[in-house]
Parts: structure tokens; C-alpha cells; sequence
């Protein structure tokens, strides 16, 4: 079980570095086009334009799951008490991005909720 919860850690770290590199992209990437789109303001003002406001929403989710997935890695790979909760909570929205994300939260189901893993972060606290 011990060889899981160390994989399990590791496929985290990657999958939320990958999301983090890819948030931090999308919105270098965003900010820099913008300006050429001219798209029309909401009162005026560039910054208000809806594109604008729902491509940061999207980066700041996007970093907040990606910086979740890295904070469960590590506390899996730590063996911390609230890792094990912390990687079920994530994997339960990681299941929406198909097919990366559902296989990777299938399989932290699949190790976690053994009475094994249990067992496993309960005499690491």
C-alpha cells in the first residue's frame, strides 16, 4: 500500500505542476493577446470586458486546483494526516477533467478509501 500512496503522491505533483504551468501560460498568453482582440468594453473601460473577466476567473480556478494538487502530493508523499482528505476532495472535482483527471482520481479512490491506507495515516500523525 505504502508504494501506491508514493505514486499516488508523485502522479499529484505532476498533475497539479502541469495545471500550474498551464494556468500561469494560458494567462501570460491571454494577457498578451487581448489588446489585439479590441473587444468591446463593458463600461468603457478594457479591463471590464467580459472576455477580460471570465478568462481570469478560469486562470484563478485553474491555479487554485493545480496549487491543491501539488499541496496533496506533497502531504502524500509527507504521509500527513489531512493528505488523505485533502487528495479525496481533489479527486472528486479531478474527475471532470477527462480522461487524465478521472483516471487519476479513479485510481486515489481506488488506493485511499482502502482500510489499509487508513491505517497508513493514522499512525503517521
Amino acid at each position: 500500500m505504502e508504494r501506491h500512496v508514493k505514486r499516488l503522491g508523485i502522479l499529484y505533483l505532476v498533475f497539479g505542476g502541469l495545471g500550474l504551468v498551464t494556468a500561469f501560460c494560458g494567462a501570460w498568453l491571454i494577457t498578451l493577446f487581448m489588446p489585439l482582440l479590441q473587444l468591446p468594453p463593458m463600461m468603457g473601460d478594457q479591463s471590464t470586458s467580459p472576455m477580460v473577466m471570465l478568462s481570469g476567473a478560469v486562470a484563478l480556478l485553474s491555479i487554485a486546483f493545480g496549487l491543491s494538487g501539488v499541496i496533496a502530493g506533497v502531504g502524500l508523499l509527507k504521509r500527513t494526516s489531512w493528505a488523505r482528505y485533502l487528495t479525496l476532495g481533489v479527486s472528486g472535482v479531478a474527475l471532470l477533467n477527462v480522461p487524465f483527471g478521472t483516471a487519476l482520481g479513479l485510481y486515489a479512490f481506488w488506493v485511499l478509501r482502502k482500510p489499509e491506507a487508513a491505517r497508513l495515516f493514522a499512525s503517521s500523525t
